[in-house]
């Protein structure tokens, strides 16, 4: 497994990685699954179609996300998708964009870094796509994966030192470090991110 080194930077909106200047900036999500119908009846989704779901994840991202903000894509993008079809979405979304390789993400992982670290307000994190994949680490896991139907993964458990950041349990829109690091300081655990879409 790969370390991510320090992002590299890009002179566009791309795929990849680059340096982040304003911490608060950063935010993480995982399995947004674009394009995958079977999902939304398989995790409970409530969008009544793919093209619905689509348009609500591009709306959801561009209302938190800023053109210079980073987010941290834990997996599992898109269904499968082609590194053209990536590259579409990931256009349509603002930010700068690390994506981290997913279950689903085989076609296009040439623009993928296997797992990252980060240290923000004096926690240690590692942010991968499946937790049973992360290095041996006191650090907080950071994931995707779990979506909505494992109970040993939900949004926080202090137990484990683990962040589910699949969209289902973080309201489909991207979650700020901000955000997470208020929920870790109480040492609760939490099925879902108990902060409802604005």
């Amino acid at each position: 497994m790969t370390r991510a080194a320090a992002p590299v930077s890009r002179p566009r909106s791309v795929p990849g990685v680059r340096l982040h200047r304003r911490q608060e900036s950063l935010f993480v999500i995982g399995d947004l699954h674009f394009d995958h119908e079977a999902v939304i009846k398989g995790c409970d989704r409530p969008f009544g179609s793919v093209d619905e779901r689509n348009e609500a994840l591009i709306e959801y991202w561009n209302d938190v996300v800023g053109i210079d903000d980073t987010v941290y894509v834990l997996g599992d993008f898109t269904f499968g998708a082609s590194p053209r079809r990536v590259q579409e979405l990931a256009d349509l979304l603002n930010g700068v964009k690390v994506f981290i390789p997913g279950t689903h993400d085989e076609r296009s992982k040439r623009w993928f870094v296997d797992y990252a670290t980060l240290t923000y307000r004096h926690k240690d994190f590692v942010l991968i796509h499946d937790p049973h994949d992360a290095p041996k680490t006191d650090a907080w896991i950071v994931h995707g994966h779990s979506h909505n139907k494992n109970p040993d993964y939900p949004f926080i458990n202090p137990a484990r030192k683990t962040v589910n950041a699949s969209a289902e349990l973080i309201n489909y829109t991207p979650l700020r470090l901000d955000t997470l690091v208020k929920y870790l300081k109480d040492g609760r655990r939490y099925e879902i991110l108990p902060e409802k879409r604005i």
